[in-house]
């Protein structure tokens, strides 16, 4: 029975070692997620956010659509409305701090026209009612996996 003891600690340790290395995959995940803004009322199991480029940008009267390429390089198309100054400062952030009106010339050369290249980080709730908050990033360098 003592020669058996040996192989089957081993064999226990094999499945140890196993399970943390395979469980520190969702950890290494957690410590790279990002951090929700503040007040952001939605639960933190049914929030999403998307951290990318614009890669497609239209405002008119009443309403906004972006196009994020994310840097997992998946594309997001997200639509807000109404957007006028009110709801800016409500769903809006400029890097990480509250969006004035006078943000808009931060971020856009004219109106629906982006100042290249723009960042941004869409904050998305999945419980129906939260609008998404946008973190627009201009001048923040490309993302870790924006050169595929």
């Amino acid at each position: 029975m003592t020669r058996v003891l040996p192989v089957r600690t081993a064999a226990v340790a094999a499945v140890l070692v196993a399970a943390t290395l395979a469980s520190s995959a969702p950890l290494d995940a957690l410590a790279q997620r990002l951090a929700a803004p503040s007040g952001l009322a939605c639960p933190r199991d049914r929030l999403t956010s998307f951290s990318g480029e614009v890669i497609g940008y239209d405002r008119v009267p009443g309403s906004l659509k972006l196009r994020i390429r994310s840097d997992d390089a998946h594309t997001t198309t997200i639509r807000l409305a109404p957007v006028d100054d009110d709801a800016a400062r409500a769903s809006f952030r400029i890097g990480g701090r509250p969006f004035e009106t006078g943000d808009w010339a931060s971020i856009e050369l004219a109106r629906s026209a982006l100042r290249p290249p723009m960042r941004v980080i869409a904050w998305i709730c999945e419980d129906g009612r939260t609008p998404p908050v946008i973190d627009w990033r201009p001048g923040e360098p490309p993302g870790r996996d924006a050169a595929r």
